[in-house]
């Protein structure tokens, strides 16, 4: 009985994986936003702060206080997305939410425990410019509805985000187009 020992015969399949094009891009986009943001630099160091102090108000009480680059600190929220929507046991959660037609946000998902603060972001319009509303009065809710005072229903938003104590993003949520 003759055996086939070369390995010739069909090659075993491999997985193939399709992507959007636009998520392609942003993925691109992102990651060399990440490579800049995390060069090493002790003066951006020096002037980062934690989101959530800023969101206070409180600064470090340095020379640079209140001075943070945003450059720096918008790419490793984008990062942190990212880990999230790749699935990332330690990473932001992706959470459902929906837009009410006052135009307010409530969250489908239940907001993770460690959440203190929720950051809503919108382009605003030509008259206002970018807004952002800020919301420390969520701990211990499950599903939260943010009422929103200055992004108004016909404005969109660009990004919903939960922010730990300490301004570790724990939870993000979708953009939402002007409600009509």
């Amino acid at each position: 009985m003759a055996t086939n020992q070369s390995g010739a015969g069909p090659a075993p399949e491999r997985a193939t994986i399709t992507m959007d094009a636009e998520l392609v891009v942003q993925l691109v986009g992102a990651l060399e936003k990440i490579g800049t943001a995390f060069t090493i630099d002790e003066l951006n160091d020096a002037r980062t702060l934690s989101l959530v102090d800023r969101l206070a108000g409180r600064g470090n009480g340095g020379p640079a206080a209140g001075i943070p680059d945003p450059v720096r600190a918008r790419a490793a929220l984008d990062y942190a997305e990212i880990r999230g929507l790749l699935g990332r046991a330690d990473a932001a959660t992706p959470l459902r939410m929906r837009r009410t037609r006052t135009g307010d946000v409530e969250f489908v998902d239940p907001v993770p425990v460690s959440a203190a603060v929720v950051a809503v972001e919108s382009p605003g319009d030509a008259a206002s410019g970018p807004i952002t509303e800020h919301f420390d009065k969520i701990k211990g809710l499950s599903k939260p509805t943010l009422d929103l005072s200055f992004i108004t229903a016909q404005m969109p938003i660009a990004r919903v985000e939960a922010f730990a104590e300490d301004g570790t993003l724990v939870a993000f949520g979708p953009s939402f187009p002007p409600v009509h």
